[in-house]
C-alpha cells in the first residue's frame, strides 16, 4: 500500500529547499550513488547544515502521521538526493531491523522537465507538485522512471523504524496487533509476570513436533511453564527468526516467520494466535520444513 497525500510541502519550501540543494551540490557536498549515473545523494545528519525550512517541514511530517515517538531509520536514515538528467532509482526493497519495521515519506521539492516519477510495485504515481508518499519500501519494490529533460529531480526521503503494529493511513488498525505485540516483547524479555496478564484462563498453545515441547498446554500455568523451559533450551543455542508479517483478522493475529539454525536447516511458521479481550485464546502453529524446525527443538 502507498499514501499519496496533499500539502505536503509549501511552495515557499519547495523553493528555499530546492536552492538549499542545488547549493550542497555545486559544493560537492552531496556524494555520488554508485547504484546508478548521475545520481547524488547524502544523509542530511552528514551534513555540515541543514536548512531551517527541511527542518521545519521534517517537524510538520512527524506530527501529521504520528511519528515522534519512533527513531530514525538506522539503516538509510533521512536523506537528500539530486537526480541530474538521466538519472533513475533502480527497483530495489530496503532492510528493516528484526523486530521493527521500517516507513519512508517521500517529497519531491524540484520535479524535472519530466520524468522521475516514483514507481511502486511496477505501478507508477502521478506526483503533482506538493504532493508526497508515504510506505513500507521492505515490503513495496520501488524505484523511480529516468529524469528527462535539463532540470534535475531533488527529492527529500524520510525514514523510520517503527514497531510492526503501525499502521500508515489507510491502513487497517485493530487492537488484537497490538496484545501480540506485546506479548512478544514480554516473551523476549521473560517477564512472567506480563505474561500472565496477557493469557486467558483457558488459553492453549500448541506446539508441533515430537520433541519435548511438542504437544498441547492448556492454562496460563502450563503455558508460562512451557515458555520457561524453552527460554532455558535456548541458552547456547543458536538460531534466526524472522518475523515476514503479521496479519490481523477480527479475531486474530497471524504471524508469518522464518527460521534458520546453522548445521540443521530451514523452516517456515504461520502462527495462528486467537485473542479475546486483550488476552491471548490459542497459538497453533503450522509449520513448513518441520523436519528442521523438529530437529532443533529436539537437540539434547
Amino acid at each position: 500500500m502507498v499514501h499519496v497525500f496533499d500539502n505536503a510541502v509549501t511552495p515557499e519550501q519547495r523553493a528555499e529547499i530546492g536552492a538549499w540543494v542545488r547549493e550542497l551540490h555545486a559544493q560537492r557536498l552531496l556524494v555520488p550513488n554508485g547504484l546508478g549515473p548521475h545520481r547524488f545523494h547524502r544523509n542530511i545528519a552528514e551534513l555540515p547544515w541543514v536548512h531551517p525550512a527541511l527542518l521545519d517541514l521534517r517537524a510538520a511530517l512527524v506530527e501529521r502521521f504520528g511519528l515522534g515517538r519512533y527513531r530514525t531509520d538506522p539503516a538509510y536514515g533521512d536523506m537528500v538526493s539530486f537526480h541530474e538528467p538521466g538519472a533513475f532509482v533502480h527497483a530495489h526493497t530496503d532492510p528493516f531491523v528484526e523486530g521493527e519495521r521500517h516507513v519512508r515519506l517521500n517529497v519531491i521539492v524540484h520535479h524535472p522537465v519530466a520524468g522521475g516519477q516514483p514507481v511502486l510495485d511496477g505501478q507508477e504515481l502521478r506526483i503533482e507538485p506538493g504532493q508526497g508518499w508515504f510506505f513500507r519500501p521492505y515490503k513495496v519494490v520501488h524505484g523511480s522512471t529516468p529524469v528527462l529533460g535539463d532540470e534535475p529531480r531533488i527529492n527529500l526521503s524520510f525514514g523510520w523504524s517503527v514497531p510492526t503494529a503501525f499502521r500508515l493511513p489507510g491502513e487497517g488498525r485493530r487492537k488484537h496487533l497490538a496484545t501480540v505485540e506485546e506479548l512478544f516483547a514480554a516473551i523476549g524479555r521473560g517477564d512472567d509476570g506480563a505474561l500472565r496478564g496477557l493469557l486467558a484462563e483457558d488459553v492453549v498453545v500448541r506446539f508441533p513436533g515430537t520433541g519435548p515441547f511438542a504437544g498441547e498446554h492448556v492454562g496460563p500455568d502450563a503455558v508460562l511453564g512451557l515458555w520457561a523451559r524453552q527460554r532455558q533450551f535456548l541458552v547456547g543455542r543458536q538460531q534466526r527468526v524472522e518475523m515476514v508479517d503479521l496479519l490481523e483478522g477480527e479475531d486474530h493475529v497471524v504471524a508469518f516467520t522464518r527460521g534458520h539454525a546453522e548445521g540443521i536447516g530451514e523452516w517456515e511458521t504461520l502462527n495462528l494466535y486467537r485473542v479475546r479481550d486483550g488476552r491471548l485464546v490459542e497459538a497453533s502453529p503450522v509449520v513448513r520444513g518441520l523436519e528442521a524446525f523438529d530437529r532443533f527443538w529436539s537437540t539434547g
